[in-house]
């Protein structure tokens, strides 16, 4: 007998009605709140039936007691209802993107994120182009208690890691096998420099005389955009950090936007370091692709009260922001309150008008002052994936406010959720 969480792929039809391409909201403003506009009752309906409905058209046959078996006995996962597809590291993304770069000598990591398919997955690194050492978290763990067969994720299932990368370019093979053994691959250029990287660190840093290397680090975020021509200069840059960073925004109301050409969209801690983004006003504004954060602590500061009038959110992504990724983050102090109490919509991240696909959440970790995880009115072939909150107080409007993923209207299809 096995147990383990059961697979929920949600898929809804986009609203015909929708304008997909309307015009984008003024800088930083979400428009009209429509938490009284939206059918609630609707809900339900993002998660679909778990009965299989079609033939499977799959050999299933196995010994539920074999010890070795990583595939689950017939009846015991949830049969597909989406084509398995990789939505995190893409194909497409662009060479600068933190899935195709690791720094000599730190430890990197990224998970592989799987759309839809019959969960759960077996990983393999099929080919690591000569990257010795590259590997990733296979299978779940199996333990046999009392007659039970115990299925449960080490911290490495699903993550593809190298803890000591070497200088070169490596052309990495990773492919993933479902329940229905179904395949999907995904082939990449891993890259193991030292360009194109800023280190930022709280405690030992100096802006005065740093030039933003691993040896001569930042010590705030300001140093990188003092001006305009500046922010520039670090285009396409992937950011480490460590210490309490607070987070300096490049916009007069202390929002920090990332542009494309201009500001970094990689925000990852220091290996071996603790690291800690704290806004004191603002948040992250996105107005460019293949946004990537990653093994940190975001949270506001306990003082943390804009007086703009606005939503309160610590991401507002604008329209046709792809591949937007969130990777091991704590959120642990989300000051939803202030000027938004009552509207309903403050979230931590809001996914406005428009396309935004290959959004992928996982194996994050939220606790203390909260409000709505995710507000949304369009997700397209997004994960949320193994995704926990412990000691979170959630500040909603009231009761019919979903606190984890709020659907608030337009089109949001081929959404996995999972674990």
């Amino acid at each position: 007998m096995s147990s383990l969480p059961e697979d929920m792929n949600a898929s809804t039809a986009p609203d015909s009605s929708t304008d997909r391409d309307a015009a984008r909201p003024p800088d930083d403003m979400m428009g009209q709140d429509l938490a009284d506009s939206v059918d609630l009752d609707a809900a339900p309906d993002m998660i679909a039936d778990s009965s299989p409905d079609r033939d499977q058209g799959k050999d299933m046959h196995m010994e539920p007691t074999d010890p070795d078996a990583w595939r689950l006995p017939e009846g015991y996962f949830t049969p597909s209802r989406m084509e398995m597809v990789i939505s995190h590291p893409r194909p497409n993304t662009p060479d600068w993107a933190y899935s195709r770069n690791a720094y000599p000598g730190l430890a990197w990591e990224t998970p592989i994120v799987v759309q839809g398919g019959a969960w759960p997955f077996k990983y393999e690194v099929v080919s690591n182009g000569g990257a010795e050492g590259l590997k990733i978290g296979e299978v779940l763990d199996r333990q046999e208690v009392d007659g039970f067969t115990i299925h449960s994720r080490a911290e490495d299932y699903g993550i593809l890691s190298w803890d000591d990368p070497q200088p070169g370019s490596y052309e990495v093979e990773v492919r993933v096998t479902d329940q229905e053994l179904a395949t999907t691959s995904i082939t990449f250029n891993l890259q193991v420099g030292t360009q194109g990287w800023v280190f930022v660190d709280a405690e030992q840093g100096d802006d005065a005389t740093a030039d933003g290397t691993i040896d001569k680090p930042f010590k705030t975020l300001e140093a990188m955009h003092r001006d305009d021509s500046e922010s520039t200069h670090f285009a396409n840059h992937r950011i480490y950090l460590a210490g309490v960073v607070p987070m300096d925004g490049n916009r007069p109301n202390g929002n920090l936007r990332i542009d494309p050409g201009a500001t970094p969209a990689v925000w990852v801690g220091w290996p071996g370091r603790e690291a800690v983004l704290e806004a004191y006003e603002g948040k992250f504004v996105l107005d460019a692709p293949d946004f990537y954060m990653a093994n940190l602590e975001h949270r506001h500061h306990e003082d943390y009260f804009p007086d703009d009038g606005s939503f309160l959110h610590m991401f507002t992504i604008f329209p046709n922001n792809a591949r937007f990724t969130m990777h091991d983050v704590d959120i642990t102090r989300f000051q939803g309150k202030g000027v938004n109490t009552g509207l309903g919509n403050s979230s931590v991240m809001m996914f406005t008008r428009g396309d935004n696909p290959h959004v992928c959440i996982v194996n994050n970790r939220i606790s203390g002052p909260s409000g709505i995880f995710t507000s949304s009115y369009s997700l397209f072939e997004s994960v949320f994936e193994n995704n926990s909150w412990s000691n979170a107080k959630f500040d909603v409007v009231d009761g019919s406010v979903p606190a984890i993923l709020y659907i608030k209207e337009g089109a949001n299809e081929r959404v996995t959720l999972r674990g």
